[in-house]
């Protein structure tokens, strides 16, 4: 079974929306392992219970959130389409590179 690294970013008003693109990609991906990372700078508590649930129910998946120094932001232009999910994208290398490479 092939096994894949998928990395997400977020900010508090995208969680819900996050949970729904993960539970598609587990639901359609099922032949797969999936090492799932969010990016975010906090958690939310109905997010992780969602998924609790989807790690339970699919044992070819797991996710782990990585918590981002909000204060490494906070300087940084979010207006228009730029949010701090924005930000925390741009992070993915910086941020991921050793835990992707150390979990592969």
């Amino acid at each position: 079974m092939s096994e894949y690294a998928v990395v997400f970013a977020t900010d508090e008003n995208y969680w819900e929306f996050l949970y729904v693109a993960l539970f598609s990609l587990v639901e359609n991906n099922k032949d797969l392992n999936l090492k799932i990372f969010t990016l975010s700078d906090g958690s939310n508590s109905e997010f992780d219970r969602r998924s609790t649930v989807l790690m339970q129910t699919y044992k070819n998946v797991s996710i782990a959130n990585v918590v981002l120094d909000a204060a490494t932001f906070e300087t940084l232009p979010t207006a228009f389409h730029f949010t701090k999910g924005t930000y925390y994208r741009l992070s993915i290398g910086r941020e991921l590179s050793e835990t992707i490479l150390d979990n592969s």
